[in-house]
């Protein structure tokens, strides 16, 4: 019983090294990505969510987003995941100095901790259910196109990953 116990313990860690894919080929110092710049305005996101050993989903997001006389950038969005009915998710994000801001989020349990690096932008939350959500975005050149890569997790194990290309019209 002890070994199984061990196992256990160990099984999240090993699953989260390999399940973690690298996006490095994407990585560049421009443009920058600045969130609040990028979801300010209209934006439109087309993609798969693979729920692990079930199935793929098609996901549609519609947003606008809003820049406050703060900084603070407020984006609703209306997903659309396979035949599930639309629903309102709402980002409230603001600059904390540097490259680095903070914001909350209707899906998250807790802050929102976004960091951009050149063209990279990295957010991280937590989601009902005991859940871990982490997105690298990445801004094309031209600044109007990104791809975006969620993870999410449950104690430390890969449970479904979202590739998506958003644009901004």
């Amino acid at each position: 019983m002890r070994a199984y116990a061990g196992f256990l313990l160990t099984l999240p860690m090993l699953s989260a090294c390999a399940a973690t894919p690298s996006y490095r080929h994407e990585v560049a110092n421009s443009p920058v990505f600045s969130p609040i710049a990028f979801f300010g305005g209209d934006t439109v996101g087309e993609g798969s969510l693979k729920i692990d050993l079930l199935h793929v989903r098609p996901v549609h997001v519609v947003g606008h987003g809003q820049i406050a006389a703060d900084g603070t950038l407020t984006l609703v969005q209306h997903v659309r995941e396979g035949e599930k009915p639309e629903r309102l998710r709402t980002w409230h994000i603001r600059p904390i100095g540097g490259d680095r801001y903070t914001g909350t989020l209707s899906d998250a349990v807790g802050p929102v901790h976004v960091e951009s690096h050149g063209n990279a932008l990295h957010i991280a939350y937590a989601a009902k259910g005991g859940l871990r959500i982490e997105q690298w975005l990445f801004l094309k050149p031209g600044g109007q196109v990104a791809t975006n890569h969620l993870v999410v997790r449950k104690l430390g194990i890969r449970i479904a990953a979202l590739n998506e290309t958003i644009s901004r019209r």
